[in-house]
């Protein structure tokens, strides 16, 4: 069963045309058979693991995450699961953030029949999905002590989400982990980061989150000086 599912996998890959229903519907059948046929086996954790990156690629979000619901808590598979949906979620709170910033600043006219103020609401809801997801992903994979691309990328997303919802103090102090935080890592050229990317939005981050708490109970004086710093960095 699972050399099915990957063979279906890479059939969807491999398919260069602009229908695919084949190969969605035989990997969604493979993989809901796993589960049903062993659910308690890790095979149909890995199943649903397998689909969440399929269903995030496909913009079904929805989806993904009612696949890692099923994923047990003590699974080895739910915290990277977690990491990928908690990223996806962001990512399209971020595309859907713009897209209502270009629709009050006159950018784009706003199409008929949407409501701005729904769709605010929608988004904040995105938001708080995305940061509780990878809050929890976060949590289990540092806890485990090994870093990854993907850890990595994540806790830049929880950041930037600490950053965006005002709460500087917790993104300052994901970013400055002298043990695995993001800032060290850059200075240490970690290859978990080596992405200059990921590098230059992490000092961007750090920039904002310092520039944030100084609107909170926080040594000002030291708060600039970092700021300063990461400006040069």
């Amino acid at each position: 069963a699972k050399i099915v599912l990957a063979s279906f996998v890479n059939l969807y890959a491999e398919n260069t045309g602009e229908d695919k229903s084949f190969e969605e519907q035989s990997i969604i059948a493979t993989a809901d058979y796993i589960v049903q046929k062993w659910p308690d086996q890790p095979e149909a954790d890995e199943a649903l693991n397998t689909l969440i990156p399929f269903m995030i690629g496909a913009k079904k979000l929805a989806e993904a995450q009612a696949y890692l619901a099923k994923i047990p808590t003590a699974s080895s598979q739910r915290p990277i699961a977690e990491l990928k949906t908690g990223q996806a979620l962001w990512a399209s709170y971020l595309e859907n953030n713009k897209q209502i910033r270009d629709w009050e600043s006159g950018a784009e006219p706003l199409p008929e029949g949407v409501d701005l103020a729904e769709r605010k609401t929608e988004l904040e809801s995105l938001k708080s999905k995305a940061r509780q997801t990878l809050v929890d992903g976060v949590e289990r994979m540092r806890k485990a002590g090994e870093m990854s691309k993907v850890l990595a990328t994540a806790m830049l997303s929880l950041a930037q989400i600490y950053v965006d919802t005002s709460e500087a103090g917790k993104a300052i102090e994901l970013l400055e982990d002298p043990k695995m935080g993001l800032l060290a890592m850059v200075k240490s050229n970690d290859s978990s980061i080596s992405d200059p990317g990921v590098t230059e939005e992490t000092y961007k981050t750090a920039l904002r989150a310092y520039i944030s708490s100084l609107a909170g109970k926080t040594n000002a004086a030291q708060a600039i000086e970092k700021a300063r710093g990461t400006m040069e960095a």
